[in-house]
């Protein structure tokens, strides 16, 4: 009798193990995908990218609007059971809406520029979308936050002959959602996430969102009209938590709209995968 108590009591802890090693095991990503295998942790691959449409920033009556974007070296994507991207650019050609004689310009940089910038940004899955692996499956986000601890995402001065009452005013743009730390090399950025892109593809000229295992040579990344500002992602080896992006001015919530095609340098295909 003890022998057989004793027996029953391991398979019931073996059992038990065996469901929390099944939990744990489930319980991270979203990671990146090049060819069909996962991008290693710590693995890089450059990466290139182009806006499809014009970059807008909105706060209170305020839009600036960029025509063009660009690269700058050292972006890339990084491998991981929390896919990650650095993100190193410039906008050009900014103005205030509607008066390109108004222009909105980083100090010390040419006119119309914004930047350079660097973000860092985590895959993520949306809200109330990480219970099953088939709910994680359906949609991957991106979160942007600032390399920066001052969290500071955009900043530029109105300077021109169209500007009005906006002549020489100045504007930070400051993310103000859920801190987060990421850990890319040996370099560890505590910043807030500021903005949440949605992942996908570039079909003709259309943006579609792509599901866990979906690969592409044209990917993408859309910052939609109606932003984005809960995900979930992962905060212990064995939970899931909630994150919000939001950024501000003055105390006034900012948004940014934009479609950005990615592409790796190399030309490969490469997607997302849930875990």
């Amino acid at each position: 009798m003890r022998r057989t108590l004793i027996l029953g009591l391991c398979l019931v802890a073996l059992i038990a193990f065996g469901v929390l090693s099944a939990s744990a095991a489930q319980a991270a990503g979203p990671e990146w995908l090049v060819k069909g295998a996962a991008l290693g942790a710590g693995a890089e691959k450059a990466i290139t990218f182009k806006t499809l449409t014009s970059f807008y920033l909105r706060y209170g009556f305020t839009i600036v609007l960029c025509d063009a974007e660009k690269v700058l070296p050292s972006s890339r994507i990084t491998g991981g059971i929390n896919g990650q991207d650095t993100e190193r650019v410039s906008y050009e050609k900014c103005y205030y809406e509607g008066h390109p004689e108004c222009p909105a310009t980083t100090p010390g940089q040419a006119r119309g520029l914004l930047g350079p910038y660097t973000y860092i940004t985590v895959l993520t899955y949306e809200k109330g979308k990480t219970g099953t692996l088939k709910e994680r499956e359906g949609k991957a986000l991106d979160a942007f936050m600032s390399e920066k601890e001052n969290n500071v995402l955009f900043e530029f001065k109105f300077e021109g002959l169209e500007c009005g009452a906006l002549l020489g005013t100045s504007a930070s743009v400051v993310a103000t959602g859920t801190e987060l730390s990421e850990t890319i090399g040996e370099k560890t950025y505590k910043s807030k996430c500021g903005i949440l892109g949605e992942m996908g593809k570039i079909e003709g000229s259309s943006f579609v969102t792509t599901k866990s295992g979906e690969e592409a040579v044209k990917g993408a990344i859309e910052l939609p009209e109606a932003a984005i500002s809960e995900a979930e992602t992962l905060t212990s080896p064995e939970k899931f938590g909630a994150i919000h992006c939001s950024m501000e001015v003055s105390g006034s919530t900012a948004t940014a709209v934009n479609l950005q095609e990615v592409e790796l340098e190399t030309k490969e295909e490469f997607g997302w995968k849930a875990l």
